[in-house]
């Protein structure tokens, strides 16, 4: 954990409790996690529905739950959080303290050219980072600058993940807002970073895993495309079922490889 970081989770703590991961989340600091998953809107249970492995609820509350995955010895803890890089980052500062290996974002995101269909499976290779969550990060909030690229903190081990899946996982620079019934009003801002998938959370996510010093791997399933006129919402049965085997199928495979195979290289 880099020092900035130790100050924010010093003065979170002045205010509110030092066993808030505990009470709140109710994951032990005295427990390793082999890794942590966060994930805007997904639970553990609905992804890994059709898997083998054991998934029990540990914390419930009105938007958000934690679960707990056992795979063989290794223990993964799901945070369901609210969508928004906001989210992210406070959730993950919660988990600050506790004592894990890897670090994984799920979620979804839309296309922004052809190639992008839904069901692809995609990890970020830069973020467009277009939500103002990320500023509070900053000693001084004005020094934050908008629309800044943000990159993955360990490149290569993300591609020794990569390699891990039997299935193609692309590469693809991303925009992350802060307001998805906005987007479409600003589709040529944003395809002017010539970037490849809109979602709201892994400019976030990569700030703060960088602050954790852990390996760190977002993943993503392209949910509608605004160029090919893919909707959100109105799949048709065939896309449904592509989108559906990429999160119940592919997305629970590399994440057991990970958790299972792969080695945490250092983080610098």
């Amino acid at each position: 954990m880099k020092e900035h970081l130790e100050t924010l989770l010093k003065k979170f703590v002045k205010y509110n409790s030092a066993e808030f991961a505990d009470k709140f989340l109710k994951l032990s600091e005295d427990v390793y996690y082999d890794a942590v998953i966060i994930s805007p809107g997904w639970t553990a249970s609905k992804i890994f529905s059709k898997s083998e492995y054991s998934v029990q609820v540990v914390s419930q509350h009105t938007y958000t739950s934690v679960q707990l995955i056992t795979m063989e010895e290794k223990k993964v803890a799901w945070i369901q959080c609210v969508p928004g890089s906001c989210n992210v980052i406070d959730y993950l500062g919660y988990c600050a303290g506790l004592n894990f290996g890897k670090l994984i974002f799920f979620g979804a995101a839309g296309g922004l050219t052809e190639e992008y269909t839904i069901g692809t499976v995609c990890t970020p290779s830069s973020c467009i980072a277009g939500s103002m969550a990320e500023a509070y990060l900053m000693e001084n909030p004005l020094d934050w600058k908008p629309f800044q690229e943000i990159f993955p903190n360990n490149p290569e081990w993300i591609d020794s993940v990569c390699e891990l899946a039997d299935f193609s996982v692309k590469k693809a620079k991303v925009f992350c807002t802060d307001s998805i019934f906005c987007e479409y009003n600003h589709l040529d801002f944003i395809t002017g970073f010539q970037t490849d998938l809109i979602e709201m959370e892994t400019s976030g996510f990569y700030r703060m895993a960088e602050l954790l010093e852990k390996p760190s791997i977002a993943l993503l399933v392209v949910s509608d495309n605004s160029i090919t006129g893919q909707p959100l919402f109105g799949m048709s049965q065939e896309q449904l079922a592509d989108f559906n085997h990429s999160c119940q199928v592919l997305i629970p495979q590399i994440i057991e490889r990970i958790v299972l195979q792969q080695k945490c290289n250092k983080v610098e």
